[in-house]
């Protein structure tokens, strides 16, 4: 799957945005439509590796 550069700047600056996010909610209060902050860093640290894994050319 190709995955143009622009559209790899727009998934960094929006995992950017949610990891600024998570770093000001509370951990004891989660967010009914997300999950927990735990379950909601785990799967931005998840995109990240998958647009790293892109932009080395490997598929998971």
């Amino acid at each position: 799957m190709d995955v143009s550069n622009l559209e790899l700047a727009e998934r960094v600056a929006n995992l950017e945005k949610r990891m600024a996010y998570h770093e000001l909610t509370p951990p004891d209060q989660p967010d009914r439509h997300h999950g927990s902050v735990a379950e909601r860093v785990s799967a931005a640290i998840g995109q990240a590796f998958e647009v790293y894994d892109r932009i080395a050319g490997r598929k998971r």
